[in-house]
């Protein structure tokens, strides 16, 4: 979105559209429990391979992540473009 703004700055809309769309929360079930039985090195690994293979996996189906928040990942689908099938995607 943001290249987009660059882009063609003169043609941005910032009043805004009302559209469904599909929000995803998601974390590692257990991390806070876990976190203090694991060295620093090991539960940063870790992190970054459930982010990295979760941003993969939205990107593919077509999300958008919206924010990373400690093991935590939020991201929609059909903010970007429209699309009646964002909720199976």
């Amino acid at each position: 979105m943001l290249s987009s703004i660059l882009d063609d700055p003169e043609d941005v809309n910032f009043s805004g559209d009302m559209r469904e769309l599909t929000v995803l929360q998601s974390d590692i079930r257990g991390f806070s429990e876990l976190l203090p039985q694991m060295s620093p090195p090991d539960a940063i690994v870790m992190l970054n391979h459930y982010l990295e293979t979760m941003t993969i996996a939205i990107k593919r189906h077509g999300g958008t992540v919206m924010a990373f928040i400690g093991d935590g990942i939020m991201a929609t689908f059909g903010s970007k473009e429209f699309d009646d099938n964002h909720a199976n995607k």
